[in-house]
């Protein structure tokens, strides 16, 4: 009798080099006559975020030859420890607290760049509405970083451009025939887009999950303050032990997804095979920078 992976004809887990640098680990299911769909994941993602059993097992059953991938730094793709190691919790909520505070991001000499959240977390007198918490939550953030600041490392990043173009060759590896169908979430929706500007020809349709142009900090994309000190809370969750690293991705999730979708066994169960599959979690920093800059 056929395991459920042999039916969806699964190719297991693959790897395609791109240079001395960069290797990316790919899954195709279904029949590669069939029109493609590339899934792409979003930031700190792994390809296993489109789950076989609830996004691949329906398409495939559609009709159609489904990719997946890990984007560099992210899953069993390689890393790139090269461009620095930058804290994603820290960097995000420094960058929401820049948004909502109308503040500077400086760039210094070496090419970082640095906000700086020298506030004091007492309300002072007169401070009304809906100002202080968000000068409170400025300043948790710069005590919550080395020195009172977030540095983030900028020269020679990759861009989203570079990430749209490892997906492209995953489809230029697999000999693609037809025109693909793109599906991105979050992160993965702003490669989608990026894909259907450089690459044309390439697209036939896109999908965008819960995603966003790359300006992400423009009107009504700017986070909230709960979501932005969800980021830094946990950023600051201990992390050394199997059951810790489980915590943290459990309260991202909750924090991250609507009450009537969340399930805890469910989510217990998905940070397992997560960090089990791979528990290297510090390119999302770079990928977030890939994001903003």
């Amino acid at each position: 009798m056929l395991s459920s992976l042999e039916e969806l004809r699964h190719s297991g887990e693959l790897m395609l080099r791109i240079s001395d640098e960069l290797e990316l680990c790919y899954d195709t299911f279904g029949d590669p006559a069939d029109p493609p769909v590339l899934l792409i994941a979003g930031n700190g993602a792994q390809m296993t975020s489109n789950r076989v059993d609830t996004i691949v097992r329906p398409l495939v059953q559609a009709g159609y030859y489904v990719i997946r991938h890990d984007n560099r730094d992210a899953g069993l793709s390689s890393r790139m420890p090269q461009y620095g190691n930058p804290h994603v919790a820290k960097m995000m909520g420094a960058l929401a607290a820049n948004s909502l505070l109308q503040d500077t991001l400086v760039p210094l000499a070496s090419g970082a760049l640095i906000l700086s959240a020298g506030l004091t977390t007492s309300s002072p007198t007169g401070m009304q509405g809906s100002a202080w918490p968000r000068l409170a939550a400025a300043a948790a953030l710069g005590a919550a970083s080395s020195a009172g600041a977030i540095r983030v490392p900028v020269p020679g990043m990759y861009s989203l451009d570079d990430m749209a173009s490892d997906s492209k060759s995953i489809c230029d590896h697999l000999g693609l025939k037809e025109r693909v169908h793109l599906v991105g979430a979050s992160m993965g929706g702003m490669i989608a887009q990026v894909m259907a500007v450089r690459y044309p020809r390439l697209v036939r349709s896109m999908t965008c999950i819960y995603s966003c142009s790359d300006a992400y900090m423009l009107g009504d994309h700017r986070p909230s303050l709960s979501y932005m000190m969800s980021f830094l809370r946990v950023g600051l969750m201990p992390s050394g032990t199997l059951e810790e690293k489980v915590e943290q991705l459990i309260f991202s999730k909750k924090n991250n997804v609507p009450p009537e979708f969340y399930d805890d066994a469910e989510a217990r169960e998905h940070a397992l095979e997560y960090i089990t599959r791979c528990a290297d979690r510090t390119g999302g920093g770079r990928q977030t920078c890939a994001i903003f800059l």
